[in-house]
């Protein structure tokens, strides 16, 4: 995120550090496609759309909402967009068809080559001195770059979220371009009655009767497309554009095709990146679009059409309202998008229900600070359950594990015993054992000595494990990074409000992970900017570079909002005002997302109506809803994994009514007695009922009843608040 003003702030202590060198081989798993060595030294985006065009396999969708673009083995682009007729649906799932592409575009000749590239940004709001004028990056949009064996370059297609056409750009050439489809052609004709080829404007009809209009337009205003043999062509000497648009299924959607309808489309602009651009001191935030228009050979000078999703909807500027148009189309999985004729996108976070300031817990004004007289009565009983959390507690062996993740959860459930020994019960022997416990366990990680060390991969560029596929959930393919070290991040920043000098002196480690995971720095050219989070999309995405036909996924939305709390809480202590902003601007997005796709209460008009009984989504992919999870289909795990861990910034992002419908209509009748999943249940079910509290109180609580990364003792710090606020 770039501000118009100048900073010196910094955003994380030093460089890649040298304790990670290990003697494993970074790059021995992860294979990418044919990148070209002008950016081959560029990280590249693991857990995003764009990654299914950089692995090896061909064939893998790019879902980037509403279109969705394929390399096929053939050098082919496929194109297609979401047909609700051909959607399959049921009561626990739904998912889209794959593999048909109702447009496929190449070239006429068998000796082609595709690259995958970065976008280059010339966003003249990036204008302080942490940026160039220019700049590529993997993070906001790609292009699909089509050449001649001998790499002459003939076509360039831009791949922009929200972008309303699918644009193909011909450079001048002897090359033809091909236009054929899966489904077939069966028709391809002027659009209109009184139109003619001149005006460059056709409508494709295809055999499973969708529609698509097809423009072309030329620098000399020469159109040669031609149809024969159930083949579009389109000569190129001289370059034109080529857009495409999903013209019936704006028409099922209620849309009318008529001049005023074409016109907002913006034929001859269109996307070519994407940037974010927030104000320092603002509240606000905007995607900016660069748009090209293509006869001027211009950037910025135009507007385009851009479609948003549903979330979009809660928290877009009412500065809005005049490019709003009543163009839709159908998303793949998250509902109907809107469109509109712009080329900046303003948000709104200023306010009252998005001010999260009261779960920054390190501030004098917390729900942890103002609440405190509540703590007086039961300060006797919490140092009881906090001791008993840590009878027989060995966090060096609870640790000694070969999963981040596992290894993490334990270390963030005594970094909370040591804030509540430290800030409610100002115990300093107490306090000062659990922090000495917890540092020498961390030792092992920070120097990189657990089962499983971590590597730098120098051909993704990221902190992987250097484990096998199948080990921690698949780190070392970049799956859960943001879970894994979300745990961790939020563990230092609490050490760090106990002991600064420590954090001082250990914070690289950190840092490296927080770099990973969400690298806020767009010079930082060691890690890829934001791995896991999805601006467009509003929540993160789990799965790395798993090749997956339905696209990435995400299952616990709540070990999604838990790491970006740990880096709001980071920018806290280490009084980086910039990290916390963009943490806030995230968690102020995710809780309108996390409420339109994950967590699902019956006034939701965004989500499917089969899947509306639910109450949560399971695995939300991009191309499938699947109400289950990777590890069962039972009820507390579908339900809980989207509430694990539960810290005080679940408040915010979890509706009393959605507690209250889940609970009434699938959590209550639970027996999940000397199961670890209870404890979350119960401390899920005290956000609605205060009684709920006195089972955090019983000092006979089975610890089998607690989640391996829940204590008693946090459990009833959270329960007494919510109490209060029920």
């Amino acid at each position: 995120m770039r501000s118009n003003e100048e900073t010196d702030s910094y955003y994380f202590s030093d460089n890649i550090n040298e304790k990670l060198d290990c003697e494993y081989d970074p790059v021995r798993y992860n294979d990418i496609k044919n990148l070209t060595a002008e950016d081959s030294d560029l990280p590249l985006p693991t857990n995003d759309s764009t990654t299914s065009l950089l692995v090896k396999q061909n064939g893998v969708p790019n879902y980037q909402q509403p279109y969705i673009y394929t390399i096929t083995d053939k050098n082919e682009i496929g194109i297609s967009t979401t047909n609700p007729q051909k959607r399959v649906r049921g009561d626990n799932y739904i998912y889209n068809p794959v593999g048909v592409h109702s447009l496929l575009v190449t070239a006429a000749t068998n000796s082609k080559q595709i690259t995958v590239k970065p976008l280059s940004s010339n966003n003249n709001k990036n204008n302080n001195n942490n940026s160039s004028s220019s700049s590529k990056s993997f993070a906001f949009g790609s292009k699909i770059e089509m050449a001649t064996d001998n790499g002459n370059e003939f076509l360039d297609c831009p791949i922009v979220q929200g972008a309303g056409l699918v644009s193909i750009v011909m450079k001048p050439s002897n090359c033809k371009l091909e236009i054929n489809s899966t489904i077939g052609i069966r028709q391809f004709q002027p659009f209109g009655q009184t139109n003619t080829s001149n005006d460059g404007l056709y409508v494709i009809e295809l055999h499973d009767n969708s529609t698509w209009l097809m423009k072309v337009i030329s620098q000399q205003g020469i159109n040669n497309a031609g149809f024969e043999n159930n083949i579009i062509g389109v000569n190129a000497q001289n370059g034109c554009l080529i857009q495409f648009f999903s013209m019936s299924i704006a028409q099922e959607l209620g849309n009318q095709i008529n001049d005023s309808f074409i016109s907002s489309l913006c034929f001859g602009s269109f996307a070519n990146s994407f940037n974010l651009f927030s104000a320092n001191g603002s509240d606000s935030m905007s995607f900016e679009y660069d748009i090209v228009n293509y006869l001027n050979n211009s950037i910025n000078n135009a507007e385009a059409m851009i479609f948003l999703l549903p979330h979009h909807m809660n928290i877009i500027s009412q500065d809005m309202n005049h490019c709003k148009t009543g163009v839709m189309l159908w998303s793949s999985v998250y509902g109907v998008m809107t469109g509109f004729v712009t080329r900046s996108i303003k948000f709104d976070f200023g306010n009252s229900n998005e001010d999260i300031s009261k779960y920054d817990i390190f501030k004098s004004s917390s729900v942890l600070t103002e609440n405190m007289n509540l703590f007086v009565d039961d300060i006797s009983i919490i140092k009881q359950i906090l001791l008993k959390d840590l009878e027989g507690a060995n966090i060096s062996a609870e640790t000694d594990l070969n999963s981040m993740y596992f290894a993490g959860k334990v270390f963030n459930k005594y970094a909370w015993l040591l804030l509540i020994s430290n800030r409610i019960l100002n115990d300093d022997n107490l306090s000062k054992q659990i922090f000495n416990d917890l540092t020498n366990a961390l030792n092992r990680f920070i120097f990189n000595k657990q089962q499983l060390p971590l590597v730098y991969d120098q051909n993704w560029k990221g902190l992987i494990s250097s484990g096998s596929s199948g080990e921690d959930f698949g780190n070392s393919y970049y799956n859960d990074h943001h879970f894994h070290y979300g745990y961790f991040v939020l563990t230092f920043a609490i050490l760090a409000d106990y002991d600064f000098n420590w954090f001082l002196n250990n914070r690289s480690y950190s840092d490296l992970l927080l770099r990973d995971y969400c690298n806020i720095d767009l010079n930082d050219l060691s890690f890829i900017n934001y791995r896991n989070f999805n601006w467009f999309s509003g929540h993160s995405w789990a799965n790395g570079i798993w090749p997956s036909l339905d696209g990435k996924d995400q299952e616990s939305s709540s070990e999604d909002y838990n790491s970006v709390y740990a880096m709001y809480l980071y920018g806290s202590i280490t009084n980086n005002l910039e990290m916390q902003k963009i943490a806030k601007f995230q968690l102020n997005t995710m809780k309108y997302s996390n409420n339109c796709y994950f967590l699902y209460q019956r006034n939701n008009t965004n989500i499917f109506r089969e899947l509306l009984p639910n109450k949560v989504a399971g695995i939300f992919f991009q191309n499938k809803i699947d109400y289950a999870t990777y590890f069962g289909k039972n009820t507390e795990y579908i339900h809980l994994i989207h509430f694990i861990p539960g810290t005080f910034i679940s408040k915010y992002i979890r509706p009393k009514e959605f507690i209250q419908e889940e609970w009434e209509e699938k959590l209550q009748c639970l027996n999940l007695n000397d199961n670890g999943w209870n404890g979350l249940l119960k401390l899920n079910q005290s956000m609605i009922d205060p009684n709920t509290v006195n089972v955090f109180k019983d000092a006979n609580l089975n610890k089998s009843n607690l989640d391996n990364g829940q204590s008693q003792a946090f459990s009833l710090i959270l329960s007494l608040i919510w109490s209060q606020n029920i």
